[in-house]
């Protein structure tokens, strides 16, 4: 017989669970709450590379995410934004994290290469986090440390004015930076999420100057069941960086069976999205995303792609802090 859901652990490695009816009610309030407190925030540049498909790895976002999927998870995500147009934004995203013997810690890394024309951003960040059991979940603070090089190769740019001095000579620096984040995990049926990945604007550097701006996140979800093999993953999420407007985005998705999601979203900059992942056995992962933008240079394109890929090492054993459901794929 086909079960869409595994049958949970031994009660010995279950948290406590608290009643479906009050996780709901904790759910709906989580999400709201978000949209309240950070709707009312002026922001500012976005610097981080836009991925439609980051709640499938949310370590791109939170350093505490680390360790979440109770053993060894691999990511690789591939996104071209704004096909068809000459110097649109490509960007490639490897990340690893996995908790240690003692599953109260966990550690991460993320590589990432973002392009944009003549500007070309490649860096590392590595995330610590420390996961304990609280309440009906699991709460992880995490720390993450960051170096970026950053190049942009203005010189050979064809301009108009041939004297701005602005674009007279090439970049070529070392951006060093630090964030946080906190996550809780509702036993992976509903989670809450806030982070601030770089907070220093390059102090550290000779000149004081940096191209790098803070960013702040918070994101929210919950996975409501439908019948017996069908359930619905509600996300949100808030970005506030420096110097630009706000950006909220909505995420709708089915599960059927536990293996095919089907979901779309949209963000308040004016896009839309939607999205297919296949879950695999052996813990493999597959996905694609289609992105629309509404704005001028989105009607000029062919909309944006995006490829996910992701491996879950199986464990040797079960982790201190386990999913109820213990699933070899996590939701959230």
């Amino acid at each position: 017989m086909l079960h869409a859901y595994p049958s949970a652990p031994p009660a010995a490695t279950r948290l406590h669970r608290m009643p479906r009816t009050m996780l709901l009610d904790w759910g709906r309030v989580l999400l709201l709450g978000l949209v309240c407190v950070f709707a009312a925030g002026e922001s500012t540049a976005q610097q981080e590379p836009l991925q439609s498909m980051y709640l499938n790895d949310k370590l791109l976002i939170n350093p505490a995410y680390a360790g979440a999927r109770q053993g060894m998870a691999v990511t690789a995500q591939y996104r071209h934004q704004w096909a068809g147009i000459e110097g649109a934004p490509r960007t490639t995203v490897l990340s690893l994290h996995t908790p240690l013997k003692n599953a109260r810690y966990a550690l991460g890394g993320v590589l990432h290469d973002d392009r944009l024309g003549p500007v070309q951003s490649s860096g590392l960040r590595l995330a610590y986090a420390y996961r304990v059991p609280a309440g009906p979940g699991t709460l992880s603070l995490g720390l993450n440390g960051a170096i970026t090089w950053h190049r942009a190769n203005l010189a050979a740019l064809g301009l108009v004015d041939e004297s701005d001095p602005a674009f007279l000579q090439n970049e070529n620096r070392w951006l060093p930076n630090a964030g946080f984040g906190v996550y809780y995990d509702f036993n992976d049926q509903a989670f809450i999420s806030i982070s601030a990945p770089r907070l220093l604007k390059g102090a550290f550097l000779p000149d004081g100057e940096s191209r790098e701006g803070r960013q702040y996140t918070a994101s929210g979800g919950y996975l409501q069941p439908i019948g017996s093999s069908i359930r619905l993953r509600t996300m949100l999420l808030y970005r506030l960086p420096e110097s630009a407007p706000g950006v909220l985005e909505a995420d709708l998705a089915l599960e059927a069976l536990g293996r095919l999601w089907v979901g779309g979203g949209y963000r308040s900059s004016g896009a839309a999205k939607t999205y297919l992942m296949v879950n695999l056995p052996a813990g493999l992962g597959l996905g694609y995303a289609y992105d629309i933008d509404f704005g001028a240079v989105g009607t000029a394109s062919n909309g944006s792609h995006e490829l996910f890929f992701r491996y879950d090492l199986p464990s040797p054993k079960p982790p201190a802090v386990l999913s109820p459901r213990g699933s070899g794929h996590r939701v959230f």
